[in-house]
């Protein structure tokens, strides 16, 4: 006897197992307990319980012959659909004929004779459900459900109208061409353009058989997706935040410090800056994406790099190091010395190696939100709290538009009737960490909803990375410049439309002409500290050269001086004891010289010759003849005699 699991026999009648497993709990079908590999319970059902059709297709899913007594049973009308494929209504039909089969065969099993035991059932069945089946009724969804056949279980009246419309189809493309536009026209008045159309072009019939407007709107409803519809009227804005699919992310396996989620907040309030003049505070603040807890902040006139830096250090000295950065493409978080250029990155970036960033020396992974997906940033819906809890109780609420700016906002711009910066920052810090932060927790983790946020995320904390010390995280977090060529003035800074040069005469002595880089703390350029490229070494920390006035004094000119001279100096002394003593040297000349005397009096080896082959070459011109000898015809050449007339010259 062939034994099945639950899952083999739920995947031959395409339904779930725990349909199987509601068979056997009611008793409605037979099955056996065994134990597993693993030394556990499972049931087994014989293959006998199921109906000749799936048995049959079990022995060719198997590969095995299919008995003589199975290959005779008549196949039934139709293949068998799987339960998924019925609607809900009918599902609940199935399961509830099913439930009303079995009962009836367990009451049949009961009582005899038989035909008494069905008119008994009848009653019963009609006594408790209000309901009147006929015996022939019971025997043919019996006959239906041995065969599986779970179309016979359902009702199919009036269904063979099911999604048919009275809307001809030229009618229904001609109102499609009026609905689905940007001008949003109503249903009415899309169904009176089409009327109009169709009148216009002499379809006089086709434009009397429109039907009424509720027609339209079922037709509506289950003809045009809604994102389509969203599409045509509305643009593809409206689809993407409403309709586009999106990516889920996973929170309750996610520990506090592994996602701080980054960005910046334009404060709805007004307030007064130092100068007295009305402006608008920005916070940049990293947000715990477990806990939705603030770990680090920072108020700020204008958002920056420098305002970045500072949040995170904040964030990193109240609650340690997180693995993952997650912010977006702003210019103020994708800086090239703090996280890199990311999505910001150019050609030109990529030929060249930047020294390490703030990041890669902290450990910290920055992750990047696709252009154009905000929606996926937890803080952004955060921010809307800050808005509803701080912002509007300010006084100086100004609203995030037209819309919310209260009335009496302009007077009391016009009278400065508002707060300072130096009493809101103060607030602002008080508000996030004592107010704020213990908030109730509504994020994705429903276990956690209720409990403070700062609760949330004390109770997540699984590894905590801290800096040794706060002079090494202010050393990991200085920020840092490009490669730079060190010049006369050793290294330049420029900020604000001026430059400071850094410079000592030994570094500038030891590296000039050389490619360096350079650290520096934007709260104090005092000094910077320099170090090797692309090796990444220390060097040494420059201070910050005096700039002279052009009525600079006598004596801040000879400091000056006295530093140039220093300069000289070391680069006259740097030969000493490097080179030989001039005693010792020998000149360049002379070395030459005693060279070539060498090579003249004992010739190396390579002067010897010896070949093998020697040839002799004669001239082909005729010898000329000592004494008197002629040349040519007629002509008589007395060579002793022009020797002596020469010697006569001379």
């Amino acid at each position: 006897m062939h034994l099945l699991t639950v899952k083999e026999v739920a995947e031959l009648k395409g339904c779930s197992k725990q349909y199987i497993l509601n068979l056997i709990a009611g008793n409605r079908i037979q099955y056996e307990i065994k134990m597993n590999k693993s030394n556990r319970q499972q049931y087994l059902i014989p293959l006998t319980e199921l109906s000749p059709v799936l048995q049959r297709k079990w022995y060719k899913k198997q590969g095995l012959p299919v008995p003589s007594d199975l290959s005779k049973a008549a196949a039934p009308l139709r293949e068998p659909k799987p339960l998924e494929s019925y609607t809900e209504d009918q599902r609940r039909q199935i399961g509830w004929w099913i439930g009303v089969l079995d009962e009836w065969q367990s009451f049949r099993a009961e009582h005899n004779p038989l035909s008494d035991a069905d008119t008994a059932f009848l009653a019963k069945l009609y006594d408790r459900e209000r309901l009147k089946i006929s015996a022939g009724t019971l025997y043919r969804k019996w006959a239906a459900y041995k065969l599986d056949d779970l179309d016979g279980l359902i009702d199919k009246r009036g269904q063979w109208r099911k999604g048919e419309t009275n809307i001809h189809p030229d009618v229904w493309r001609i109102f499609l061409s009026y609905y689905l536009d940007q001008a949003r026209f109503s249903v009415p008045k899309c169904i009176r353009h089409t009327g109009e159309y169709l009148r216009h072009k002499g379809n006089e019939a086709l434009a009397d058989t429109i039907p009424p407007r509720d027609s339209f709107y079922r037709q509506i409803g289950k003809d045009i997706p809604a994102a389509v519809k969203a599409y045509q009227r509305k643009g593809s804005k409206a689809v993407h935040d409403r309709y586009a699919p999106y990516i889920s992310r996973m929170y309750d396996g996610m520990m506090s410090n592994d996602y701080w989620v980054g960005d910046n907040h334009t404060f709805d309030f007004i307030s007064l800056g130092e100068d007295g003049r009305p402006h608008r505070l920005y916070l940049t603040a990293f947000l715990d994406a477990r806990s939705l807890a603030f770990v680090g902040w920072k108020i700020t006139y204008t958002p920056c790099g420098d305002a970045t830096l500072a949040a995170l250090k904040h964030g990193i000295l109240r609650n340690g190091l997180p693995t993952y950065l997650y912010v977006d493409n702003g210019s103020e978080f994708l800086v090239h010395d703090i996280g890199g250029r990311g999505h910001r990155k150019k050609k030109k970036d990529v030929e060249e190696i930047e020294p390490p960033t703030v990041l890669r020396r902290l450990g910290i992974t920055m992750i990047n939100a696709i252009p154009g997906n905000p929606e996926a940033k937890v803080i952004e819906r955060v921010f809307r709290d800050v808005k509803d809890e701080l912002s509007r109780s300010v006084k100086g609420f100004c609203g995030g538009t037209p819309d919310e700016r209260p009335e009496r906002l302009a007077a009391m711009v016009k009278a400065l009737d508002l707060p300072t910066d130096q009493e809101l920052i103060e607030q602002i810090n008080t508000f996030i960490e004592g107010y704020f932060n213990h908030l109730p927790y509504n994020g994705a983790v429903k276990k956690d909803h209720g409990k403070p946020r700062i609760q949330v995320y004390n109770e997540n904390i699984m590894e905590l990375r801290r800096p040794k010390s706060e002079e090494d995280l202010h050393l990991l977090m200085m920020r840092s410049s490009r490669p730079v060529k060190v010049g006369r003035k050793g290294v330049r800074f420029g900020i604000a439309g001026y430059n400071i040069n850094y410079w000592t005469e030994e570094f500038c002595l030891g590296w000039q002409d050389k490619r360096v880089y350079y650290r520096y703390d934007p709260d104090d350029l005092s000094s910077v500290r320099v170090y090797s490229y692309p090796e990444d070494v220390y060097i040494t920390t420059l201070p910050a050269d005096d700039v002279l006035a052009y009525n600079a004094t006598s004596d801040e000119i000879k400091k000056g001086m006295r530093r140039i001279s220093k300069y000289n100096k070391l680069v006259r002394e740097w030969t000493d004891g490097r080179i030989l003593a001039q005693k010792e040297k020998i000149s360049a000349y002379d070395l030459m010289q005693m060279t070539a005397r060498q090579n003249i009096e004992n010739p190396p080896e390579y002067m010897e010759h010896n070949p093998k082959v020697i040839s002799l070459i004669q001239s082909e011109e005729p010898a000329i003849v000592s004494g008197t000898g002629t040349d040519g015809p007629g002509v008589v050449i007395d060579l002793q005699r022009m020797i002596r007339n020469r010697e006569r010259q001379e």
